[in-house]
């Protein structure tokens, strides 16, 4: 929903205002490291409640506490962003036909924004961590749809202005945080005790919190430092630019966001069980999943970007300035993706120091060469940092892990998991460019990208062991045979 509606977006708001939405989406990145891995935590001690290793009241004491925490959170970010929206506003951002009054309102609201994601972030993974997938995909599909359609709907007939795009997502997100709080506490019982605030509760996972805090922290400052430089190197337009490659490129994470979010609670069971067989097979299963799910669009980026941009936009002289930008953060997002698997089971186990080694060599490396490649080489010399960074983590990170977990399992990840379903997505993904018509209409390009997407994903999806064998049995809305 938010990528099919980004040409009302620029059309009615204009490319300007939309470096402002590109702003937004930098400040939600914070919510990452703000809620101080509590959604994550709170997942992962939902998932082994559900495996027995809380009682009743107990989980609702933890919930209790982790709630007032994130609440506290919360308030602290919406606050800070708020206070701080009339020097971001004067000082940060370089506009030309935006009012500083109205960009300060419009950051001022993002904070209240920012803030309701916090906790809805928070709700969301209690719920994922009971494994009520079915629920939360319906519930997390309408308020998608009711927050950026509901916009375009805003900003075509009601008033085509910034502030009221971001006074209708503060809308939608209010609604979703009462929502997913209901849903939460009705999937949990009641109990006759009382249930309060317990900082002991909270020791329990004080390791795995903290671990998830430094691991998030730099990870953001690997993923965001580039956004920032830009977004006061660049003008706004430029900026927008620059946003819109990135959304774009990021839909890749969309794709492959409901394999982890139903799989990093089943690892959590299994592991609590000491189930190490099932395990294994559930690791492969999700991680050739994963490839089929996210290597076809990758690569329909890389291969076609400028077509696909044209085609979705309609304005040649977009797709001209965004694809260059495209390819290199479409090639990271990928690679990235495929990590998704290896890392949600690093977390299965409560190994968070890991993560946060690799990305503290990483912010000693990277960030001084994205301070340098800024100023020098503008949006795509940043790009391309994106893939070097995950390039280590394919080649260093998967070996290093796997000396401790699944220890015999890497190179079939190497092999079975990625290399032998993408093969074949890249022969029918290199084959449809090469035999790619000089001139389709709208209609007609969409068809062709389409249909190389779902060739390349058929193909990928045959290549694919586990997802071959084990394919009658994968139920779509719940992995518990797996």
């Amino acid at each position: 929903m938010g990528l099919a509606f980004v040409p009302v977006y620029i059309h009615q708001l204009g490319m300007e205002a939309y470096g402002i939405v590109g702003l937004y989406t930098l400040l939600l990145a914070g919510l990452v490291l703000l809620d101080m891995g509590i959604s994550q935590t709170l997942n992962r001690e939902m998932a082994r409640y559900t495996s027995g290793k809380y009682t009743q009241h107990q989980i609702l004491v933890f919930l209790r506490s982790v709630e007032i925490i994130g609440a506290g959170a919360a308030l602290f970010l919406g606050s800070a962003i708020f206070l701080g929206a009339h020097g971001i506003a004067s000082y940060w951002v370089r506009a030309q036909h935006l009012s500083i009054p109205e960009i300060e309102t419009a950051i001022g609201t993002m904070g209240l924004i920012v803030a309701l994601r916090v906790m809805e972030s928070l709700y969301r993974g209690g719920i994922a961590g009971l494994q009520q997938q079915v629920v939360l995909n319906v519930v997390g599909a309408g308020f998608a749809t009711g927050r950026w359609a509901g916009a375009a709907c805003i900003v075509l007939w009601v008033e085509p202005n910034i502030i009221a795009f971001f006074a209708w997502h503060t809308l939608v997100s209010t609604m979703a945080v009462l929502s997913y709080r209901y849903i939460l506490y009705r999937s949990l019982p009641a109990v006759e005790e009382k249930v309060e605030f317990s900082i002991h509760a909270l020791k329990k996972v004080q390791r795995f919190t903290g671990g998830m805090l430094v691991t998030t922290a730099l990870a953001l400052v690997l993923t965001q430092s580039d956004k920032i430089l830009l977004s006061r190197i660049l003008s706004l337009e430029a900026f927008g630019y620059y946003t819109l490659a990135t959304l774009v490129s990021s839909a890749l994470n969309l794709a492959g966001a409901p394999v982890t979010q139903a799989l990093y609670p089943r690892f959590t069971e299994l592991v609590s069980q000491k189930d190490s067989v099932h395990l294994a097979r559930a690791y492969h299963l999700g991680a050739q999943l994963m490839s089929i799910i996210t290597i076809p669009p990758a690569l329909l980026l890389i291969f076609f970007g400028h077509h696909l941009i044209t085609a979705w936009t309609g304005d040649p002289t977009l797709a001209a300035k965004v694809a260059p930008i495209l390819t290199p953060l479409a090639i990271g997002t990928m690679l990235n993706g495929l990590m998704g698997i290896p890392y949600i089971m690093q977390l299965a186990h409560g190994w968070t120091g890991f993560a946060a080694r690799m990305n503290m060599v990483a912010v000693v490396i990277l960030v001084p060469l994205i301070l340098w490649m800024a100023p020098h080489y503008g949006a795509i010399g940043v790009a391309w940092i994106w893939v070097v960074l995950n390039l280590g983590y394919i080649f260093m990170g998967i070996h290093f892990m796997h000396r401790r977990l699944l220890s015999q399992e890497k190179w079939n990840w190497y092999w079975y998991d990625i290399i032998m379903p993408g093969i074949p997505i890249s022969l029918v993904t290199l084959i449809s460019y090469v035999a790619h018509p000089s001139v389709l209409g709208r209609i007609g390009e969409w068809c062709w990208l389409v249909g190389t997407m779902l060739t390349a994903l058929t193909f990928g999806a045959l290549s694919s062991k586990c997802v071959r064998e084990n394919f009658s049995e994968l139920k779509i809305y719940r992995f518990k045979k797996i």
